[in-house]
This record gives C-alpha cells, sequence and structure tokens, in this order.
C-alpha cells in the first residue's frame, strides 16, 4: 500500500525537498560563483557550476520529500528549455515563493486566495518586466563580453571569445561544443546549419542527444512504414561501418520498431529525423539538406524511392558531424568554406530575392540566404583533465545561452515592482520577497554597498520591499 499523507506533514515535507535543492544550487549565483561537486558512483565526480545540473543531481531516501525536490527540478528544467539560462535563480525565486506561501496558510490564509493574488500579480509585473528591458545589438561588443564574461563564471577568455563568436555571425548562430584534443579551447566556422526538427523518437538520443560522427545521410520525401525499404541503406551503412542518419518526412510502424532494436543492440549506429517546414518550407528544407548533406532527395514515387539506394550511384551523403535532438539537428561541415554547389544556390537565391513583389517573400528568402551562408560555429573545450574539461564545457554552454537570451530579455531594473504589487494583499508579500532574495544574496554573497542616485542603500530598499503586506 502505497505511503499517503496529507494536511502539515505533507507541506512540511514538500517544503524540505524545495529548500534541500535551493540550498545547493543557491552557492553557483552571481560573480562570487562557486562550484559544487558532484559524486556519480563508480564514476569520477563532476565539478562544475552549472544549475541545472547541480539541480537534476539532488535526491532524497524519503519519498515525501523526493517528491518535493521533483517539483523544484520542473522549475530548473523549464527555465533551462524556455531561456537556456537564470535556472538558479527560477530555482531561488521558486524557493522564497514556496515559504512565504507556506508562512501565509499557517497564519490562516486561505490556499487558493494565497495563489489567486500571486496569479493576478504576476500579471501585473511580468508585462512591465518586459517594458523595462534594454535591447542588445550584435555589435555591442561590450555588452556582449560582459554577459558571456559573468556567465562563464568570470573567466574574461571565454567572454571575450563568445562575444566574437557572436559579433561575427549574428545573435541566431548556431554553436556546437566539441572535446579538444590538444588541451586548448578555441573554435572555427565550419559549413553547416541548424534545422529546428529532431528525433522521431527519444530512444535514438543517449543523454538527451544523438551523435554520428561521418554518417551516411539518406533524405526521403517518404513516410516510411516497411523495414524492407531501408535494409539496402543499413547494409550500406554496415559494409562501411559508419552510422546511418534518415532524414524523413515520417517513419513509423515495423521500418521503427525494427531500427530501435537494431540499434539498441548495437548492429547498427542509426538514428532517424523529421524533416522542418511545412508546404514549401518543407520543400525548401529537403534541399538544403541535400545541399549540405551533397545528397539526392528521392521522392519517393516509382523507383525513386528509399528502397533502390545503391552505393557509388550518389544516393547518400555525408557531413563531418551531426547531432540531434527531440528539438534541432545540427549539421556540421569540414570546411569553412562554402561547396561550390552552395555557392550556386545562395547566387540563384540572391536573384530571387531581387525579383520578389512582397516583403513577406523577401523575409523567407533572406532567412535561408542565412541558413546555407551562416554556418556552424565549432568550439573545442579543451583541459589538462576530463574533469577540467567537462566543467568549462559547462561554463562555455551557460555563456552561451545567457548570450542568446540577452537578445530577447535584458532586464534592467527589479526594486520598482513594488508599486506595482503592492495592491494585492497576499501576493505582494510572495512576490516582493522573491525578487528580493535574488539580490539580497548577491549583495551579501558580495560583502557590498550599493548606493542608488537618491543615497539609499539598495541592500536595504531590497530588505524593504520583501516586508511589503
Amino acid at each position: 500500500m502505497s505511503n499517503v499523507i496529507t494536511g502539515l506533514r505533507a507541506r512540511k515535507a514538500l517544503l524540505k525537498g524545495i529548500n534541500i535543492v535551493a540550498d545547493a544550487v543557491k552557492g553557483t549565483l552571481g560573480p562570487q560563483a562557486r562550484t559544487a561537486v558532484i559524486g556519480r558512483g563508480n564514476l569520477p565526480p563532476m565539478i562544475l557550476n552549472d544549475g541545472v545540473s547541480i539541480v537534476e543531481a539532488v535526491h532524497s531516501d524519503m519519498p515525501e520529500v523526493q517528491v518535493g525536490i521533483q517539483l523544484i527540478q520542473q522549475v530548473a528544467k523549464q527555465a533551462q528549455k524556455a531561456s537556456g539560462d537564470g535556472t538558479t535563480t527560477a530555482t531561488l525565486i521558486a524557493q522564497a515563493l514556496c515559504n512565504s506561501a507556506f508562512e501565509l496558510i499557517e497564519q490562516g490564509a486561505s490556499p487558493v486566495e494565497v495563489f489567486n493574488q500571486i496569479d493576478k500579480a504576476s500579471r501585473v509585473v511580468i508585462p512591465s518586466l518586459w517594458e523595462n528591458t534594454i535591447p542588445i545589438s550584435t555589435k555591442d561588443l561590450q555588452s556582449l563580453k560582459y554577459v558571456a564574461t559573468i556567465a562563464a563564471n568570470n573567466d574574461p577568455d571565454l567572454g571575450d571569445m563568445i562575444a566574437e563568436i557572436f559579433m561575427k555571425k549574428g545573435a541566431d548562430v548556431s554553436i556546437t561544443l566539441e572535446p579538444s584534443f590538444d588541451g586548448q579551447t578555441k573554435y572555427d566556422i565550419v559549413e553547416g546549419f541548424t534545422m529546428e526538427s529532431g528525433l522521431v523518437s527519444p530512444m535514438f538520443a543517449n543523454n538527451g542527444e544523438c551523435v554520428l560522427e561521418n554518417p551516411v545521410i539518406i533524405v526521403t520525401k517518404e513516410t516510411i512504414e516497411k523495414f524492407e525499404d531501408i535494409t539496402p541503406a543499413l547494409e550500406i551503412a554496415v559494409e562501411e561501418s559508419r552510422p546511418i542518419l534518415f532524414v524523413v518526412d515520417n517513419m513509423k510502424g515495423v521500418a521503427l520498431s525494427n531500427l530501435l532494436v537494431n540499434s539498441i543492440k548495437g548492429i547498427v549506429n542509426a538514428a532517424v529525423v523529421r524533416i522542418a517546414g511545412y508546404g514549401d518550407g518543407k520543400e525548401e528544407w529537403y534541399e538544403d539538406v541535400g545541399l549540405i548533406a551533397d545528397a539526392h532527395v528521392f521522392s519517393g514515387i516509382g523507383a525513386d524511392s528509399v528502397s533502390y539506394v545503391e552505393k557509388g550511384a550518389g544516393h547518400f551523403g555525408s557531413v563531418r558531424r551531426v547531432v540531434a535532438t527531440s528539438d534541432s539537428v545540427q549539421f556540421i561541415g569540414d570546411s569553412e568554406y562554402q561547396p561550390d554547389r552552395i555557392t550556386t544556390k545562395v547566387l540563384d537565391l540572391h536573384d530571387e530575392r531581387k525579383q520578389a513583389q512582397h516583403s513577406f517573400d523577401k523575409e523567407k528568402i533572406s532567412a535561408r540566404i542565412a541558413r546555407l551562408e551562416g554556418g556552424v560555429c565549432s568550439i573545442k573545450v579543451g583541459g589538462m583533465t576530463d574533469l577540467e574539461a567537462t566543467e568549462r564545457r559547462e561554463r562555455i554552454d551557460d555563456a552561451i545561452n545567457a548570450t542568446k537570451t540577452c537578445y530577447r530579455r535584458w532586464c534592467e531594473c527589479w526594486w520598482w515592482i513594488d508599486s506595482q504589487v503592492s495592491w494585492f494583499r497576499f501576493g505582494v508579500g510572495c512576490y516582493a520577497n522573491c525578487f528580493g532574495c535574488t539580490f539580497q544574496y548577491l549583495v551579501r554573497e558580495c560583502e557590498i554597498f550599493l548606493l542608488n542616485q537618491y543615497g539609499l542603500m539598495l541592500c536595504q530598499m531590497s530588505v524593504w520591499i520583501s516586508k511589503l503586506c
């Protein structure tokens, strides 16, 4: 029989799990961020200060406390998914929100009323925060360096490198991280692009992603259901001892299940991804993937089918590396120089854009040109040991996500929100305390006193806001 607890005991158990996670991760916040050591059983420990990785590593032997841990883990994962950064801040805000709401409920407030008032306050605060954001341009090198350096735990070399990448290639640059074999951390711009469509099944991925080195790439517009249709392509991949990637409209039924079984058993290293886009956009993606991989695009009509693939007939292509997840696929080439086939296509697209009559068509063509011309930035992450390289990789990943995020939502102020939420009796206490908690922690950890234009210490203002009711 399952163990069911209710009332005060249940709330305390949930709150304990939430506080365990938040207290474990808060040391990674701010310019004085510290690292955490994560034990992994028989494997070497991990040393990092990546918020979401630390949050995911926390667990408890008490089932009721573990539920609270899982609740706060969802907060961190959602922050990571939505913006790629800010997981520690989101965790601390959630902790402050839960603790404040718990205190109000213990004082006799209705849980439903507390929730409704916080929800009303959020509808005021969030739009107001958007109004107080500062846009950052890819040409503003100093701001890019500042953001990237802070996110990389105050490493100016990493900050300068990432800012340089974004200034060269723009906000939509596709970046991949690879191990360095000489211990140095550096980057190259190579041919390739990212397709915003992912794996047909998550079972093709290992730890969230599937990496294929020098794969055989089959591109077809078919929906594949019969396993015998892909058998010739699989035989070619096995014969050449190479992984294989299918870029398809869809794969299902016996074809998908049998391919998964062969992949899991290690008979063949394979993955299947869906093509991106809809309508004419899908046709453009088929053509672009065929160009980057130098592969024939099967139409699925008559003999022009993947079941008739032949070695040496130019039916399949390849790139140096493919990194696929549930949301995206990166095609990474060998050289920083565009092949002639892509250069020719880009020139044709420039002509099409000149002849386009509508701005919508011009924007679509411009986006496609940027996709083919942009390339992929490959950062090779090095270190004296595997632990050092892993820790540096996490910091680089955080810095990349933070820099991308700052183009969309760069927040200027936070303390002015007290006037916006002060109308809500319950909501203000919880909400203002949430925003105050991260600032108070930073001021306390940095051991500094900041003065605003009126000479008022911001650390004292933070305490004042958190006590509003």
